[in-house]
């Protein structure tokens, strides 16, 4: 691998108006859409026992927003760092990210706690409230580092903390041209085929501990890495995206084949019969407030559904499930307005 290098003198002029333009990608924005509609409802299924094929399995979506992360990741370095040397280009970068994803995170998990011990108050029925050091775990998103911690909110923040711990580390893979690297593809390759077996892989405990979902950035750094590999062709760099995408199926084909139908959505061919869809204004709203809905979803599941079996009847039931799906839209919609926006535009500056 060559030296710490700037992003001019990487890949030039061109390339650097191409970062800039695909931070925003209209179909690309729908897949998000899609993909945070797939985790909700395969939550609801999850909770209402139906067992539904597909939508059963909303861990091959959150697989797909890695490969999204990596894509837009790798371009919104690649755009700070042309325009900042190395330190300020770093520190924006962090900035940025941390003001994207940490504020309606944090504002929805402490909403949360509070909703669900003011829930048990009025009905009754306390529940016992997180320990500090869980609760610091989740707040700080090093949940995904600590065995103990990985899980134990209603929020999926696990997978915040592995993109977390990818946001760390893209600076130094950026910066040292390690992205370009055959290298970091085949270790992010191994790392992927071994962190299930070392490390545990659900209920299933590891050679060495047992992390209850893939939390760590092990597990998923070749994810990440096939969408960096994308966004660099889709700047005319050579890269390994398509032996890589082929090397997905190797480690999960069910996975593999959702990061392939987003990554062949936007050649030009199937671009043509998909765009309509992925880029009416119902996909691009949910595009929009698909990290909203992502951190919103899963508290108000959790409630609507501990109601449920603390008033178990007809009624109540059909209410409380016909009520999840408005109530999360509404809630995911004023998240994503007063917080995320405004913190995300505060970064940008």
């Amino acid at each position: 691998m060559s030296g710490a290098i700037g992003f001019e003198s990487t890949i030039g002029n061109a390339p650097t108006l191409a970062a800039t333009r695909a931070l925003r990608n209209g179909v690309l924005d729908g897949w998000r859409g899609i993909l945070a509609l797939w985790v909700f409802f395969g939550h609801m299924d999850h909770f209402l026992g139906l067992n539904m094929p597909v939508l059963r399995a909303p861990g091959y979506a959150v697989d797909g927003f890695i490969v999204l992360s990596g894509y837009f990741i790798h371009a919104s370095m690649a755009s700070t760092a042309a325009k900042y040397a190395k330190p300020e280009a770093a520190w924006r970068f962090y900035r940025q990210r941390a003001l994207r994803i940490w504020p309606a995170y944090a504002a929805v998990l402490i909403g949360s706690v509070v909703a669900f011990h003011a829930a048990g108050w009025i009905t009754g029925e306390p529940r016992e409230a997180p320990g500090t050091m869980a609760l610091l775990a989740h707040v700080s998103l090093l949940n995904g580092l600590i065995p103990p911690y990985v899980e134990g909110m209603p929020i999926p923040s696990w997978s915040l903390s592995i993109e977390l711990q990818f946001y760390a580390l893209y600076p130094l893979i950026f910066f040292t041209g390690a992205f370009r690297s055959i290298v970091l593809a085949v270790v992010a390759f191994a790392l992927a085929l071994a962190s299930p077996y070392l490390l545990g892989n659900y209920t299933v405990t590891g050679l060495w501990a047992h992390f209850s979902q893939p939390s760590l950035l092990t597990y998923r750094l070749f994810l990440f890495m096939i969408g960096v590999a994308w966004q660099r062709e889709m700047m005319g760099e050579r890269s390994l995206v398509k032996p890589m995408l082929a090397a997905a199926f190797v480690l999960n084909p069910f996975s593999a084949v959702v990061v392939l139908c987003i990554y062949l959505s936007e050649h030009q061919l199937l671009k043509r019969i998909v765009a309509p869809a992925l880029e009416s204004r119902a996909a691009q709203f949910f595009g929009r407030i698909s990290y909203s809905l992502y951190v919103c979803h899963g508290p108000v599941i959790a409630l609507a559904f501990w109601q449920i079996h603390a008033r178990p009847s007809v009624a109540t039931g059909l209410v409380l499930v016909a009520a999840i799906v408005p109530a999360t839209i509404l809630l995911s919609y004023v998240v994503h307005t007063t917080i995320e926006q405004r913190f995300h535009s505060v970064g940008l500056k």
